[in-house]
């Protein structure tokens, strides 16, 4: 993945959900990347953001509002589903940026990245604001327990 463009394209998915009033946050290796080194992760391959049904004011219309959205400015997108939610994956200038909204199961939100954990709702109830590419982004809060239990405890040790 080219970081460059990558910051670019997040960045511009920013301004496309900000615009709209869209809440959500950088999560899974796009957020690791933030918080342990404050850039994205060179050998990651893609950008990831994430929005929770009923949080913040979401709900499939307000989904389907971003996905016009970022068709408008020249995003391929493909919607997903999946029992986790839906998986926007949108790609543009070959970065590929999934837009994960989330269904709150009664046990909490499941995530998949090494494999499939279980994260509590709280997390995203109240995002932390962090400073990431000169921007200001959420992240669930708090991040390191987000990261603990994404990635396990030694989330803080690069992989090489």
């Amino acid at each position: 993945m080219h970081i460059p463009t990558a910051e670019k394209i997040l960045k511009e998915a920013k301004s496309i959900l900000d615009e709209l009033d869209i809440t959500f946050c950088i999560h899974t290796g796009t957020c690791l990347g933030a918080i342990r080194g404050g850039a994205i992760i060179t050998y990651d391959y893609d950008v990831d953001i994430a929005s929770v049904f009923g949080l913040h004011g979401l709900t499939e219309e307000v989904m389907q509002k971003g996905i016009d959205a970022f068709k408008a400015h020249g995003f391929s997108v493909t919607p997903k589903h999946h029992n986790v939610g839906t998986v926007v994956v949108t790609k543009k200038e070959n970065i590929i940026l999934d837009w994960t909204c989330y269904k709150e199961k009664e046990d909490g939100i499941r995530v998949l990245v090494l494999k499939e954990t279980i994260i509590p709702v709280e997390l995203f109830h109240q995002l932390k604001e962090i400073d990431f590419l000169g921007e200001k982004f959420f992240v669930p809060n708090p991040p390191e327990e987000y990261l603990e239990r994404t990635y396990g405890t030694d989330w803080r040790i690069p992989i090489k």
